[in-house]
């Protein structure tokens, strides 16, 4: 049965809007004119709670969600979908190249070689496929590779976003075995996506919650919520917004481990929420 032939009076028609307008005509149609009774729920929760909801807010611009989208589906390993939202970016966002390219690094660097030779492989394949002119896209510095000693570049940015305490205790106990690691989380991450300001801090901020909810890795995600609180000072609208994505993206049980983390953090450092507005359901 063709989309057109549906009752679709039950999804919500901004959700369907901006489903299409992420997505392309082609591929929603491809999975309305499927639906069947069985998945017909499905395919309406997913367009009246997700696409109606932290994509059609604008709270977040739709550019900063397809980065995050990219991370937390490269670190789930989910190819299909991380091909599909990478050629999206490209065509339907439009996310400057130059963005796109930092984001795989500071992927790569969060998820390890293989999950990056893995979405750096797909990127150059769907690259070539739609012809994008890669000329004008410029060379990057690699004199913070240096291995030798700590990027000082590096270390005042390291400082700035995790804070003297954290990163003193990291180097305070410090031996021959770990220097080289010190050295190298210093040069390679925090002297570069972190340093550069291709991607804003804060947008970063984001990418890493996201990404940290996504892989499980809840003591670091509690410090980078900390973090984008009281450093990069993500706005607590933004930072609810986010938190509902993640929940929608990675699922019940990731939603109720990172809403509970971050209601004990708030709680701690004293923030106040009356200024909170409440979520407007769009229509």
């Amino acid at each position: 049965m063709k989309s057109e032939s549906h009752n679709l009076s039950d999804f919500s028609p901004l959700g369907l809007k901006t489903r299409r307008d992420i997505h392309g005509d082609e591929w929603v149609n491809l999975n309305l004119d499927n639906m069947t009774e069985w998945d017909r729920y499905w395919q309406t929760k997913a367009t009246n709670t997700n696409w109606n909801q932290t994509w059609a807010r604008g709270i977040i611009p739709v550019q900063t969600l397809s980065l995050v989208n990219l991370s937390m589906l490269a670190s789930i390993g989910h190819w299909g979908e991380f091909e599909h939202h990478f050629r999206n970016a490209l065509n339907r966002t439009n996310v400057p190249l130059i963005q796109l390219r930092e984001t795989m690094l500071h992927i790569s660097q969060y998820c390890g070689m293989c999950t990056g030779g893995e979405i750096w492989k797909i990127a150059r394949r769907v690259l070539k496929e739609e012809n994008i002119d890669l000329s004008g896209l410029p060379p990057l510095d690699s004199s913070t590779l240096d291995l030798d000693e700590f990027n000082p570049v590096g270390m005042t940015v390291r400082r700035d976003i995790l804070g003297d305490e954290w990163v003193d205790a990291n180097l305070e106990n410090i031996t021959e075995w770990d220097r080289h690691w010190q050295i190298f989380a210093t040069n390679t991450n925090w002297a570069t996506t972190w340093a550069r300001g291709i991607i804003p801090q804060q947008s970063l901020s984001l990418v890493n919650i996201s990404v940290l909810a996504a892989t499980g890795q809840w003591s670091e995600f509690e410090h980078h919520f900390r973090n984008a609180l009281v450093r990069t000072k993500v706005p607590l609208i933004q930072l609810r917004e986010i938190m509902l994505h993640i929940s929608q993206y990675c699922g019940m049980c990731t939603g109720g481990q990172i809403w509970k983390i971050a209601r004990r953090i708030l709680k701690e450092e004293n923030i106040d929420l009356s200024g909170l507005p409440p979520i407007v359901n769009t229509k």
